[in-house]
């Protein structure tokens, strides 16, 4: 299962996927920055891909440098399986 937190786009690109609300429950996330930060900060250890969609702060930047997330663009998503 896959946790997602992100726009209604990204999340189209994740239809074949099982989705779920609870991140505790999911294999692995998907999350959207800017503004994903503090979901960033849940989703410890689990892999987790970052679709970047604008300008990150300094501290989102830091933050998904020091997470080891994979960063894809968001057309590219549903092949990173």
């Amino acid at each position: 299962m896959v946790y997602f937190y992100g726009n209604e786009a990204i999340k189209e690109r994740l239809k074949d996927f099982r989705l779920t609300n609870n991140i505790a429950t999911a294999k692995c996330a998907v999350i959207e920055m800017p503004g994903g930060a503090e979901v960033l900060l849940r989703a410890v250890g689990m892999p987790v891909f970052v679709v970047v969609t604008g300008m990150l702060t300094f501290s989102e930047l830091k933050l998904t440098k020091q997470s080891n997330v994979k960063i894809v663009q968001p057309e590219k998503l549903a092949i990173e399986r």
